[in-house]
């Protein structure tokens, strides 16, 4: 597969002819991933020509389309480093990736997590209610901003699993939480 892929963008002329004369054909992780990159490259390119010229002269060939067209050789790849002992290696930043891309598919954009700041300050109040020092909501900002600074420099954890939630201030704990497992 690997020799196929080198071929493939020898004779397509891609961006980066100087870094696939650098890169052996035993070095195979490289050749495909190189391979993934370009065809990343493209399907952005593609994307921008048909958005701001209605038309793109990149072939759909050249980019990924499914998800699973970019899952394949990544899971080519863990699986191989798996079978060679190197499972570390694989269910690190590959393995953080797939995930990535089997949660977010082929959007190709900056995730923007937003939410009112009220549903904030509910859960900053359910937990220094649950510290038992008093009501986030009625502390000033200078206040608030003091007792941040304070825990942000604190190394232990603000508050545990048994803190009582509302279903509010679960889905964004929830939500803290999924944003903390992004790489």
């Amino acid at each position: 597969q690997a020799e196929k892929l080198h071929n493939r963008s020898k004779r397509d002329g891609k961006h980066y002819i100087d870094f696939w004369q650098q890169i052996p054909l035993n070095e195979p992780y490289r050749v495909i991933l190189a391979d993934v990159r370009d065809k990343l490259y493209n399907t952005r390119e593609r994307a921008h020509q048909s958005l701001s010229a209605g038309a793109s002269d990149i072939p759909s060939e050249a980019t990924f389309t499914h998800v699973y067209q970019l899952l394949e050789p990544l899971e080519l790849c863990y699986r191989s480093l798996c079978d060679c002992g190197d499972r570390a290696i694989a269910d690190g930043s590959l393995l953080d990736f797939m995930r990535q891309v089997t949660t977010f598919g082929l959007c190709l954009v900056r995730l923007d997590i937003r939410q009112e700041s009220e549903r904030h300050t509910d859960v900053m109040d359910a937990i220094t209610k649950y510290l038992e020092i008093g009501s986030y909501r009625e502390w000033s900002e200078k206040e608030r901003q003091e007792w941040l600074l304070s825990e942000l420099k604190s190394k232990r954890p603000l508050f545990g699993a048994n803190l009582p939630k509302t279903e509010e201030v679960a889905e964004v704990l929830d939500t803290f939480h999924v944003i903390s497992e992004l790489p």
